[in-house]
């Protein structure tokens, strides 16, 4: 057997092993769910070993032993998480008023003294890994308060639940849950980002809200005065949002998918939108200010890198929910689709490339995806052609730009046009890119798009018709 194969067939063993994690974890799951509402709250060890192999599916001795000791090793680790939840639950059953006022007494000394939380308003639920606060509105928004500043365009808050590293109990962050329809999903949606926590998936990355303090990020992104040095920072703030949110995408990949459905939108919009706002804000200001020393062609330049770093996010979000839909589709197994996706999902490493994941997920080198998802790349390059326009246009507007103004539109559709010409400032960057044709014709497709919305509604028709004559 050549190198070449024994590697390929080491790594389809790879990926046969995490398929048995999965049914295993889905399995075992269940069987820990039904135990949490009777005492001892926690399944008989023998009774669960069981059950976790014959409802699985997987023949206990088809397991290579190597992975039947990563199994067990594995065991070790997340099963003594369970059992100090099921001895926490029980303590507290003897007296759940009592440590309910407790927990409320010490919650109140950590908050605002203006805030206080009425314990008649908190009730206690229990996940596999953590106990939530269950909470009536009010008394959620004043923790949230409390623990997250208020909201603001930047600093969105969650609106159904959320663990933090500001709230700790003796079983780790504390999952906070806004009392509703929703709140027993959300509930075991926050237990396992209690478990990621606890396995330290989750350590790491920059204070995002604590950098939106800095006065010197601040006064880029209000553009009223550019100094020398503010691009870097720009840059810096930048870098550091789609890093955290390209690490975020995965936690929550490995969350979302136990409520059985894919999130229609992309996590970067809803949960960083503020975010993306304040550092897209701030390179622009940088980039096009009067005082700028950059040459048109690094402007847009610049202009596209800040969009694509990230877009390239979003990209991710997409493909991974693209992955899992495949990978429902082509489960064969006696579990239910969904939670073993889900499973499969969660055994993996954290933070693979997404190459490898796409392996996983598809269960081997050379699938591919019935339907691949469109790429960015062209959305952001129109985005950074028409930002360049409108901003060279005003170079005191805000962020990408101001309406362009009925007496600037003639000027608008030329400097579109030959920034596209063949020596025109965003010629360099088309040809790096090295689009093929399609992409091309979605470059100039949202161009078009984004062009007509950037003049008044009156003259939209007419500057369409003028670049399709020019953007050929």
């Amino acid at each position: 057997m050549s190198p070449e194969t024994e590697t390929r067939n080491d790594f389809q063993q790879v990926i046969n092993n995490l398929y048995t994690s999965a049914s295993l974890v889905v399995a075992s799951r269940r069987v820990a769910l039904q135990a949490l509402s009777s005492p001892p709250y926690y399944p008989d060890i023998e009774d669960w070993a069981d059950r976790m192999w014959t409802e699985s599916g997987v023949n206990f001795w088809s397991v290579p032993p190597s992975h039947r000791l990563f199994i067990s090793e594995q065991s070790k680790i997340i099963t003594p998480l369970l059992f100090k939840r099921a001895d926490f639950q029980s303590m507290c059953s003897m007296d759940p008023e009592a440590v309910k006022t407790n927990l409320v007494s010490l919650i109140n000394q950590q908050i605002d003294k203006r805030l206080y939380i009425d314990p008649d308003d908190v009730y206690i639920a229990w996940g596999l890994f953590s106990f939530g606060m269950v909470l009536g509105k009010d008394s959620y928004k004043k923790i949230d308060e409390s623990l997250n500043g208020p909201e603001k365009p930047w600093n969105k808050h969650a609106h159904s639940g959320y663990i933090t590293g500001r709230l700790m109990g003796d079983l780790g962050p504390i999952p906070i849950i806004l009392r509703g329809t929703d709140q027993k999903r959300t509930l075991l949606h926050e237990d396992l980002h209690v478990l990621q926590a606890n396995l330290g998936y989750m350590l790491g990355g920059a204070d995002l809200n604590g950098m939106l303090q800095d006065p010197e990020l601040e006064r880029i992104t209000m553009g009223k005065t550019i100094k020398k040095g503010d691009l870097d920072i720009a840059r810096k703030f930048l870098g550091e949002v789609a890093e955290q949110a390209d690490r975020d995408v995965f936690i929550e990949f490995q969350t979302y998918l136990w409520e059985g459905r894919i999130p229609n939108s992309n996590i970067i919009n809803d949960d960083y939108r503020g975010y993306v706002n304040v550092a897209l804000g701030a390179m622009f200001n940088a980039i096009y200010h009067p005082s700028s020393k950059l040459t048109n062609q690094e402007k847009i330049e610049e202009t596209f890198n800040a969009q694509h770093a990230l877009n390239r996010v979003n990209d991710k979000v997409l493909l991974l929910h693209a992955y899992a839909h495949e990978a429902m589709k082509n489960y064969k197994g006696p579990l239910p689709k969904t939670e073993w996706v889900a499973a499969l999902a969660f055994v993996m490493p954290p933070f693979l490339p997404i190459e490898i994941i796409k392996v996983i997920m598809l269960g081997g080198r050379h699938k591919e995806l019935s339907h691949t998802p469109k790429r960015s790349t062209p959305i952001d390059l129109a985005g950074a052609i028409s930002t360049y326009a409108r901003r060279t246009i005003n170079p005191k507007s805000w962020g990408q730009g101001d309406m362009v103004q009925v007496k600037d539109v003639d000027m608008f559709v030329n400097l579109i046009a030959t920034t596209c010409s063949d020596k025109g400032p965003a010629n360099k960057i088309i040809a790096e890119l090295d689009m093929d044709e399609e992409a091309l014709r979605i470059t100039r497709q949202y161009l078009l798009e984004y062009s007509k919305k950037s003049v008044p509604a009156g003259l939209r028709g007419q500057v369409e018709r003028r670049l399709r004559e020019l953007l050929v």
